[in-house]
């Protein structure tokens, strides 16, 4: 009974490593591993074939001289997967990115590569170029609607054009016309009405870990709540101080704290609306980082999480909040969750489906941003109700963020877009 459960499972070995050049295109084994473990796939493939060499040995019961030229044969077969990776000709996958599309170079490095269902470059050799020349031969080109709008430039029909959209408002049109559009909101067809494009939903705030380096979308899945109750009450980061209800609710919570003795800080640009903003600075984002004081790199995201950090509450409320356009969730909500803080929030309705709605305030449920406001302090003050709350994880089983905070995932949706658009490129009879 052994030998026969050992065999059967060797042969369903041996036919997902045979059988996978002659899946669907949809159906790679590649597709059940996370991007965090694609790159183990190939030594997964020669520990399989060395596996089922050494069964056999162990199953025949072989003279000690077969065994050790069935182990041998095991080695040899590793050697020899190993030199015809190493040798195999690759193919050249250019992909490049302009027009802001730099902001989320670590993201598009992670899931291109599974998007071509090769994870572990095998097959591809991918290169990534920033800002290339129009002239060059790009397979794949990322842009945004932020930049001088060079995407319009490349002209090559081969080139799969995706276009990162953020801005509800915005005709992809004004820029380059897209084979593909990633969407930062929800009925992202239906607002731009043209059929004509394929459409990912992807919210900014899984989006926005390309831009982030202390922590990974791990920290939200499996976060740790403080050992103790943070020093300070809540924290205000913004330097658009035209989001004139954002300011009006610094100013409630700041009235509603002030009464016990809790100070709301404005650590940004903007003060409420009952202050002058600072003088405005110019960061240059596209640098994508800045020197800290202990000398390591971070990003505008990093510094931020860290300016939240000693804080319980911050206020993270959307800037096109009052726009009701479904699911357009930032890493407004995301920063404060990382930091360790409640985030009090005011955006789409979508973020209850998204998180876990026990985790954070939502501004939206309440009759008017006083009430809020006091809510946020009756639940500080009450040491039961706080622990409670930060307790809570960010995301449930249940939760849309979990699907959405999986970069494979996304990458399995990209690559299935990407397809329908070279299948639709396909002269006719074409094989």
């Amino acid at each position: 009974m052994l030998h026969l459960t050992n065999t059967v499972y060797s042969v369903f070995i041996m036919f997902i490593y045979l059988g996978e050049p002659f899946a669907t295109p949809h159906d790679s084994i590649y597709r059940l591993l996370p991007v965090s473990q694609c790159a183990d796939s190939g030594k997964t493939k020669r520990r399989i074939w060395g596996g089922i060499i050494n069964y056999f040995a162990a199953m025949l019961r072989p003279t000690r001289r077969l065994r050790l030229l069935l182990h041998s044969a095991s080695l040899l077969s590793v050697f020899l997967l190993i030199g015809a990776e190493r040798s195999h000709e690759k193919v050249v996958v250019t992909v490049g990115y302009v027009d802001g599309a730099s902001y989320f170079a670590n993201y598009i490095r992670s899931v291109i590569p599974c998007a071509y269902k090769d994870c572990d470059a095998k097959v591809h050799d991918f290169r990534f170029v920033r800002d290339p020349h129009p002239s060059a031969q790009i397979n794949v080109l990322f842009y945004s609607v932020f930049g001088g709008h060079r995407a319009r430039l490349f002209t090559d029909p081969a080139c799969i054009k995706i276009l990162f959209l953020y801005e509800v408002t915005f005709d992809p049109l004004l820029v380059a016309d897209p084979d593909i559009v990633v969407c930062g909101f929800a009925d992202c067809e239906n607002i731009l009405n043209r059929p004509s494009y394929a459409y990912l939903y992807l919210p900014l705030f899984a989006l926005s870990f390309s831009e982030i380096n202390d922590h990974s979308e791990i920290d939200l899945l499996e976060r740790a709540a403080p050992k103790r109750k943070k020093p300070l009450f809540a924290a205000y980061i913004y330097s658009n101080c035209e989001v004139l209800y954002r300011e009006v609710f610094f100013d409630s919570l700041q009235d509603a704290a002030a009464s016990w003795g809790l100070k709301t800080q404005a650590l940004g640009r903007c003060k409420g609306a009952s202050s002058t903003p600072e003088a405005y600075h110019i960061h240059d984002r596209t640098l994508n980082a800045f020197v800290s004081g202990d000398g390591s790199s971070k990003t505008y995201l990093d510094a931020a999480i860290e300016k939240y950090a000693p804080f319980r509450w911050v206020i993270a409320f959307e800037s096109d909040a009052q726009k009701d356009v479904r699911g357009v969730i930032s890493e407004k909500v995301t920063s404060a969750m990382l930091a360790g803080a409640i985030p009090i929030y005011y955006g789409p309705k979508d973020v209850l489906s998204a998180f876990n709605p026990q985790s954070l305030i939502h501004c939206g449920d309440y009759a008017s941003f006083d009430s809020c406001a006091e809510e946020v302090v009756r639940i500080d003050r009450d040491a039961g109700a706080y622990e409670n709350m930060i307790r809570e994880q960010w995301v449930l089983p249940s939760s849309r963020a979990a699907e959405f905070l999986n970069r494979s995932a996304f990458a399995f949706r990209l690559g299935s877009a990407m397809e329908n658009v070279f299948l639709d490129r396909k002269p006719k009879g074409e094989l």
